[in-house]
């Protein structure tokens, strides 16, 4: 099997005003595998592009044509995974499948943010998001996985401000077994993925990948450039898996 490239993407409300860079970014990229969150249908001219450009194998999660989603788009066939009892309310937000061909699984998703305080229903509904999350990757911490998206959440560490509500999580995540890929690449960088209207930096855009999956995780990389300029508020995240087959 030849080695796979993801690239996951917020391309914010939809991206329709910016939908032809958005595809140009992306195509600029080489990827096998396409993860879009905050996707939108309506009147939308990405999916059929990416189709055009050698993408046909698609998916939505999207409840509405309106409603954010996340889109995934593949060169090669794919399977998607039925959404567990624990995280049906969350299916929007949620994706899990695995590409023919792929020895390993994928879980995108596009985790809500908090709100103010610890005790406010917007915190309260992304702890339950991370604790579906969490359930899951302790459901397929013996397998090969790797988690993707706009988690919405990031180490302490990896915050210019105040973190984004729940960073325990992160640290949960990482005691079931599960490794940052991007950190475990680049010990010794830092990197944001968004920045705040005061113009501090948070990496929040992630892929965390099982032990049984590390040793094929070829590259983990960011790009800002399209976040630099105005295409999308948020970096885009690139990981390129090598021969996962091999024992």
């Amino acid at each position: 099997m030849h080695p796979i490239k993801l690239v996951s993407w917020n391309i914010r409300h939809g991206g329709r005003a910016n939908a032809a860079n958005i595809v140009s970014a992306l195509l600029s990229y080489t990827p096998d595998l396409v993860l879009l969150s905050e996707y939108r249908p309506a009147n939308d001219t990405i999916a059929p592009a990416l189709h055009e450009a050698g993408f046909p194998h698609q998916h939505t999660t999207n409840t509405s044509d309106y409603a954010n989603g996340i889109l995934v788009a593949s060169r090669s066939p794919f399977e998607i995974d039925a959404v567990p009892a624990y995280a049906e309310t969350l299916s929007h937000r949620w994706v899990s499948f695995s590409m023919e061909g792929m020895e390993f699984g994928v879980l995108c998703v596009h985790i809500v943010d908090g709100g103010a305080g610890a005790r406010s229903p917007e915190t309260q509904a992304k702890r339950a998001f991370w604790e579906a999350v969490l359930q899951y990757a302790r459901d397929n911490a013996n397998r090969k996985f790797l988690l993707i998206g706009d988690l919405n959440t990031g180490f302490k560490s990896d915050a210019q401000g105040t973190p984004f509500a729940c960073p325990e999580m992160m640290s949960k995540l990482t005691e079931i077994g599960w490794v940052d890929t991007w950190r475990n690449k680049h010990p010794q960088e830092q990197e944001y993925t968004w920045y705040s209207r005061a113009a501090n930096g948070f990496r929040i855009d992630h892929s965390f990948c099982t032990s049984h999956l590390l040793p094929f995780v070829a590259s983990a990389e960011y790009k800002h450039n399209e976040r630099i300029a105005g295409i999308s508020d948020h970096s885009i995240v690139i990981v390129e898996i090598a021969d996962a087959a091999r024992s």
